[in-house]
């Protein structure tokens, strides 16, 4: 698997904010998820837009999320 992540519900959840919003940049459509600093971070500039975004990119954040802030069951 070329870019492995450890919750595919999480980055189920990241990519569906990402785009539910299409003209928004990360940092507004993801804020809730990510801080500025986070995304900095992880070599991802906040002021980028949904689909600028590689799919690697979308993977270390989800990874991110996985180990820092779990998806709670419902």
């Amino acid at each position: 698997m070329p870019h492995p992540v450890k919750d595919v519900r999480v980055l189920s959840r990241i990519t569906t904010e990402a785009f539910n919003q299409r003209r928004k940049t990360i940092r507004n459509s993801l804020g809730n998820l990510f801080s500025v600093e986070v995304l900095t971070g992880m070599g991802i500039d906040p002021a980028m837009r949904a689909e600028n975004i590689s799919v690697a990119q979308y993977c270390q954040m989800a990874n991110y999320l996985a180990e820092n802030a779990p998806l709670q069951e419902s």
